[in-house]
């Protein structure tokens, strides 16, 4: 059981890593769009790359990175998008900082913002927005393994 329990672990993040270089890439690829074509300047354009990547994000959190039993998709929807909004307020002034006050290169700015609120939001949606619903997880199995008269019906059954 710890194994397959390391296993899904192991592999959600490997979802997440595809998933934050999806977002990384359209956080730059959009950001630099606007900048180089003289459309908008780096800051406004970092902000409408991140209303862009809001709504690919929460697709990809819900049924990509964190996929199994949810919250109904309206109230995770709000949760998503309220703590998103959190965490790119943040990066957004961390980045006008860089970029603005202290003169960095907006890549470089960029890089160092998406990079380090990466780890951050990862635990925060697997902990408390996309968190598996606990009326219908699987239950904890005890360190023996069960008998096999006992099927996961049972176990469920037990637990309700």
């Amino acid at each position: 059981m710890i194994t397959k329990v390391r296993a899904q672990f192991t592999a959600q993040r490997i979802r997440f890593l595809i998933a934050s270089g999806v977002s990384f890439a359209l956080m730059i690829g959009i950001t630099s769009l606007f900048e180089e074509t003289g459309l908008l300047p780096a800051d406004i354009a970092y902000a409408v790359a991140i209303a862009i990547t809001i709504t690919v994000n929460f697709c990809l959190y819900r049924w990509y990175i964190f996929p199994g039993d949810h919250k109904p998709m309206r109230v995770q929807a709000v949760q998503f998008v309220s703590s998103v909004i959190a965490f790119r307020l943040v990066e957004l002034a961390v980045f006008t900082l860089l970029y603005r006050v202290i003169g960095l290169h907006y890549l470089i700015g960029l890089v160092l913002v998406l990079s380090t609120s990466f780890v951050s939001k990862y635990l925060f949606m697997g902990r408390f927005v996309f968190r598996s619903n606990p009326k219908i997880a699987v239950p904890e199995q005890d360190e023996q393994e069960p008998s096999p008269s006992h099927s996961f019906s049972d176990k469920v059954q037990r637990t309700a």
